[in-house]
């Protein structure tokens, strides 16, 4: 082939316009349907490449090939739940996804201290539609365990069981509950002989469960319910019933529980973690739920409406460790508040809070009801009314109807001319006190569908007298035919006037109906209303909060002797901004459910007219979005990976046919011309790379190594005055002393009726504060900003080596040049995408500062455990002495040791970057030299392999038609597997209609439905 039809071949195979565009296109839709069509084009070319895989070089291809495709797997994305008990927390997660009750919300204790995951059922088996993984602890930690609950049986005494094991939320009642669920055999007697204990962990019920993990799925949520229950369910209510129980329960001897179901909340990535915090009794959950949120890349706070703003029981839920955490992390952008219960509303107090101005609607609807109110009272006593008068009738009726027979009868058999016959029982009449007396006497002129208060109406029944009162009247023929004519005639105007009263009664009916109803719709209408104004008023409420909370934090003073150390120059914050962006759902999970058709056996739920009035379609939908910056960051790179890929192929294809046709010493010019251009390339590429490593260190150097090891003597210093604070008397904010003993017995954490206490955080506090701002400054602004500069100076040595080797007047007549200038596009775009070393950088930055607390927590073990064992009278006095003797001690080698470790973990974390990078710069310079290489040199693997070449060139000419129609918007007649199965739509509501592409979250791709041939 000749120069002029090499190149026209370059330029067919060139046109990857639609795939470029993929690269910079936002709908998550669209850039994974791309990458569907992605994978299948790159698993037809490794198809076609493989019939040849023994030749080196093709193995290396379908190694990149393989690479590549690993890029657009899904990532995990962990979303970790927080709240209080009685949150709604467990609720809120099932409406998300859909469920009654797939995370049970009524199993007590169990419900609040097994930690479970939610994340995508994988499983395409109909009888595992619903799997779970439950996992238990070991026996060495059921074994740490027990010795918490029997302390906390036992308390300080010396002798006996603690007092407080009557009251159910005291610590000793918490811990004989487990040890009864798990016991149930177990006796008051038992426990008092507690060298017997350590024997619990090997009794052979519980052996056999420990340290084992259980697998079950189920086709149904009802199967799936019933199963999971059998694990975590808790039967404790009362003392009685916990004394009363006969079969071992299993929820205090779970770690963690991982639920897996199929919903699109999870298909994308999202995983849910329920947690129940890092104060549990047991160390082993305690530090998987630090685990957890330590991956977590967003956290959600669950908080009732009625408590969120009046309460501040989010500003509570994220106190102080846990802000200072996130501050450190970098990660209040990743804080989502949700109000929980909000069909929970008063509407009386919140009309009496509601300005006219703001809503006269609901002012308005509330002075019409009482218009409403009065006009149904006066249409109901109407009726009843008329309903009273249509039973006398009817009741008159039958009196008639019975005179009428006994006299005709008696005129039938007369004798003589004289007519004898009983007289009509009297009647008395008393009041009715059913409605169904009324209807049986009324059937066929009053409706049974009734509905309005006839229980409370008032009619009459008829009491017939005694028959001895009854007597015979005599009558001659002709006066009892004239009596019996009398009776027929006022018979017949009696029924003419009850029928009359019936017709005139419906409309009647009717209009009180039309009340009732109209009564019913402006009730709902007006609480809709009271419960958008609610939400409306909570949101800024609680966004302001939230800032304030931020700005307490950087706000927190240095203390005098380091103000010396204070650096004006920290970074900055919009509190306006911040609060602003805090994303703020006020839901009612109870009437999505029900909405949806479930919860059938609970009453309606008023004040929401469409699904989105209970806000968890958008909290759905933000859900979704959480994953959409990890999806198409994804998918991005895999369209570099490829297209990187297919320009590399191209030019080993055009270079078959138009290899350089240069005199063998020209070629060694070039040659030699290419190697002293990539020896500069490399040299420049190093340079970068030096820079960017030494930045990063100055930076660390600067705003936290050159300043950490004075922080730590300025915390020593201020640690006796917060060991002091614990033990300070009640009206000091000190702690009791059965709070002071819990805390040491679970080695400084414990959660009591006032909330958390982590002695450890708050020593590690006194460091982690005055570090806080350097710490900032350097992973949220400093340190991203040195590695955009990397990444930019990458991209300038690409660009420059390639205007060098543009200078080459030989090479650039190849046809395979132009493939070149966009294959050196593609890696420009590459390097400058640093995602990669950020996220690089923000996990290893966490990892370092949840070094701070370890320290600690190891330092101050022995003190807490000699607490733990102190007993009798002075006892409390003897731990605070002990506490702060050993504070005094251990204070400075302690928080040497902790800056040590967080120094060690830095240094780490350079170090990776570091060979991190230069693994990169090696890459892009092995890639780029023998791009460049295979125009000088003759070595082609597709002259060795010609029999592939015309399908390889066949799928490149093509390939650029796969992704064009994704951006026309038409992947859903292309990918039909990315579909959801109709049993996967059910009771979903899904933003967006099916023609929205850009905003319809897409299905994730799923490799194993990629076709094993070429298409």
């Amino acid at each position: 082939m000749g120069t002029a039809a090499a190149g026209g071949a370059a330029k067919q195979m060139l046109a990857l316009d639609a795939l470029t565009r993929l690269t910079v296109e936002d709908s998550p839709a669209k850039l994974e349907a791309g990458a569907v069509q992605g994978l299948r084009l790159l698993q037809d070319i490794k198809t076609t490449l493989s019939s040849a895989k023994d030749n080196v070089e093709v193995s290396r291809w379908i190694k990149n090939i393989e690479d590549v495709e690993e890029l657009v797997e899904r990532k995990r994305v962990v979303v970790g739940v927080r709240g209080s008990t009685g949150a709604g927390k467990s609720s809120v997660i099932n409406a998300l996804l859909d469920e009654e009750s797939l995370v049970p919300t009524n199993c007590m204790r169990a419900c609040t201290a097994v930690i479970t995951e939610i994340a995508y059922n994988n499983s395409p088996a109909p009888e595992d539609r619903y799997r779970a993984e439950i996992e238990f602890i070991t026996e060495k930690e059921w074994r740490d365990e027990l010795t918490i609950l029997f302390s906390d049986l036992f308390g300080s005494q010396d002798r006996g069981l603690s007092t407080d094991l009557a009251s159910e939320d005291s610590e000793a009642g918490i811990a004989y509950a487990k040890l009864r669920a798990v016991y149930p055999e177990l006796t008051k007697r038992d426990i008092l002989d507690r060298s017997e204990k350590m024997d619990l962990a090997t009794t052979p019920a519980v052996a056999a469960v420990l340290g084992t993990t259980h697998f079950f799925g189920a086709p149904t949520p009802g199967m799936f319910t019933k199963l999971m229950h059998k694990f975590i369910d808790s039967k404790e209510t009362t003392s009685s019933r916990i004394e009363s129980a006969a079969t071992m329960e299993l929820w205090p001897l779970i770690k963690v529980v991982k639920v897996y179901v199929k919903h699109p909340v999870l298909e994308t990535g999202l995983v849910i973690v329920d947690l129940p915090g890092v104060h549990d009794s047991n160390a082993a959950r305690s530090k998987v739920a630090s685990k957890y949120q330590e991956q977590c890349t967003g956290t959600w706070v669950v908080a009732p409406i009625t408590r969120a703003v009046d309460d501040k029981t989010a500003h509570e839920l994220m106190g102080d460790s846990f802000r200072r955490q996130m501050q450190l992390d970098g990660g209040f952008a990743d804080i989502t508040m949700i109000c929980s219960k909000t069909d929970h509303i008063s509407v009386t107090e919140t009309l009496k809070s509601l300005p006219v101005g703001d809503s006269g609607e609901a002012h308005e609807i509330s002075d019409w009801l009482g218009h409403l109110n009065r006009s149904l009272l006066t249409q109901r006593a109407e009726v009843q009314a008329m309903k009273q008068r249509l039973a006398d009738l009817h009741d008159l009726v039958e009196e008639h109807d019975q005179e009428i027979e006994v006299l005709e009868a008696a005129v039938e058999h007369a004798a003589n001319d004289q007519v004898s016959f009983p007289e009509t029982p009297k009647r008395k009449r008393k009041q009715r006190t059913t409605a169904s007396a009324s209807r049986k006497r009324t059937q066929g002129y009053i409706d049974d569908d009734d509905d309005s208060n006839s229980s409370s109406s008032n009619g009459d029944e008829l009491d017939v007298s005694d028959p001895e009162e009854q007597s015979t009247q005599n009558l001659s023929l002709k006066e009892a035919r004239e009596k019996l004519e009398e009776l027929k005639e006022r018979k017949k105007k009696l029924r003419e006037e009850r029928d009359g009263l019936a017709q005139h009664m419906k409309p009647a009916r009717k209009e009180e109906k039309r009340l009732k109803h109209q009564t019913k719709e402006l009730t709902s209408q007006r609480k809709r209303l009271c419960i958008q104004y609610r939400n409306n008023y909570s949101r800024p409420s609680i966004r302001s909060q939230f800032a304030a909370g931020i700005r307490e934090l950087d706000e927190d003073k240095f203390s005098q002797d380091d103000e010396e150390l204070a650096d004006a120059s920290y970074l900055e914050r919009d509190y306006e901004e911040l609060a602003a962006s805090l994303p703020v759902f006020c839901v009612s999970s109870h009437a999505w459910l029900k909405m949806l058709g479930k919860l059938e056996k609970d009453d309606p739920v008023s004040g929401f007219r469409v699904k989105e009035d209970t806000e968890i379609p958008q909290l759905q939908a933000h859900a979704q979005g959480l994953t959409q910056a990890a999806r198409a960051e994804s998918c991005r790179q895999f369209f570099s990976g490829t297209m990187k890929i297919l320009h590399s192929l191209m030019i080993q294809l055009v270079m078959t046919d138009s290899a350089l046709q240069v005199a063998d010493e020209l070629k060694k010019t070039e040659q030699a011309y290419l190697e002293g251009s990539i020896a500069h390339f490399r040299k420049e590429l190093e340079t970068a790379r030096e820079a960017a490593i030494k930045g990063c260190r100055k930076l660390l150097q600067r705003n936290i190594l050159g300043k950490i090891d004075d922080f730590a003597r300025l915390a020593a210093h201020d640690a006796p005055c917060i060991v002091e604070s614990w033990g300070a008397s009640r009206e000091a904010g000190g702690l009791a002393f059965q709070t002071y003993r819990a805390t040491c017995v679970r080695e400084g954490r414990f959660k009591g009726a006032k909330g958390p206490r982590d002695f450890n955080e708050e020593l590690a506090d006194l460091l982690k504060k005055k570090v806080v701002r350097g710490w900032e400054r350097t992973f949220v602004e400093a340190a991203p900003a040195r590695i955009d500069e990397y990444g930019e100076a990458l991209a300038g040595a690409i660009e420059v080596f390639h205007g060098r080797m543009k200078q080459r007047k030989e090479l650039v007549k190849q046809p395979s040049f132009r493939l070149l200038e966009s294959q050196n596009k593609t890696w420009c775009a590459t390097v400058r995408d640093t995602t990669f070393l950020k996220a690089l950088i923000v996990n290893g930055q966490r990892d370092a500062n949840r070094e701070f607390t370890p320290a600690v927590t190891e330092k101050m073990a022995p003190v807490y455990t000699r607490c733990a064992r102190e007993s009798g009278p002075g006892s409390f006095k003897r731990m605070k002495d002990d506490m702060s003797g050993h504070i005094d001690h251990v204070r400075r080698p302690m928080y040497r040791t902790s800056t040590c470790r967080v120094r060690l973990k830095l240094e780490e974390l350079v170090r990776t970057l570091d060979m991190r990078t230069a693994q990169d710069i090696q890459r892009i310079g092995d890639e780029l030299t023998k791009d460049y290489a295979n125009l000088i040199s003759d070595h082609n693997i597709f002259k060795v392999l010609s029999t592939i070449k015309g399908t390889v060139q066949k799928l490149l000419s093509e390939a650029d038609q796969r992704f064009t129609a994704c951006l026309l918007a038409e992947m859903r007649a292309m990918t039909p597997e990315s579909q959801p199965a109709e049993e996967d739509k059910a009771g979903v509501t899904t933003p967006g209609s099916e023609d929205d592409v850009a905003d319809t979250p897409a299905k994730p791709i799923k490799r194993e439905h990629l076709p094993s041939t070429p298409l």
